[in-house]
């Protein structure tokens, strides 16, 4: 992190730290160093992931419809594809 690395990068990486482990499935661990707290915000995205399980508003209506549709992909059988709503695979995406 530089002194030039804005909220909209720390959303960005954030949300592809978040991709990468609900989507792919890749194990991850997130390390943040107390040096790296350049802004509040910062803080206020780690509780609101630890405390909820998601960041609000992190991510917009397309990433949100493309979220669900990787994750029906994902389903092997045609039968649950159709029963499984937005709402369903996003709770299980933040988990």
């Amino acid at each position: 992190m530089t002194s030039n690395y804005s909220i909209e990068d720390w959303h960005t990486d954030l949300k592809t730290l978040m991709t990468r482990a609900g989507i792919e499935e890749k194990k991850s661990v997130f390390i943040l160093n107390y040096s790296q707290i350049l802004k509040e915000e910062f803080l206020y995205d780690l509780d609101s992931l630890i405390n909820n399980g998601e960041i609000h508003g992190i991510f917009n209506k397309e990433e949100h419809e493309n979220i669900v549709s990787l994750a029906k992909s994902k389903i092997a059988s045609d039968e649950l594809k159709t029963q499984i709503n937005a709402s369903f695979v996003l709770s299980e995406f933040f988990q």
